[in-house]
């Protein structure tokens, strides 16, 4: 079956219908599991890299987080002249 753009196999297509349940509370889960982990690795590189200036994540924001919309990925900027 196509779907999306791409092609799923009957078997893909049963595990997506069994594994539902609770999607919302496990990408909730793992939204605050991501946004925990990019705080300590911004409080680490502040603590240990004296070249650090202020390192933001890219995430999402807790209004857009609030609506629905989770996502587990971040992205790490650091200043011109980062040195490890």
């Amino acid at each position: 079956m196509e779907i999306f753009g791409t092609r799923a196999g009957d078997d893909q297509l049963e595990a997506l219908c069994r594994e539902r349940h609770g999607v919302e509370e496990r990408c909730a889960r793992a939204h605050q599991a991501a946004r925990a982990a990019g705080g300590a690795l911004a409080r680490a590189v502040r603590k240990h890299c004296p070249t650090a200036s202020d390192m933001p994540l890219a995430f999402v924001s807790d209004a857009d987080a609030a609506a629905g919309f989770r996502c587990v990925l971040y992205v790490f900027h650091p200043s011109p002249g980062f040195k490890i």
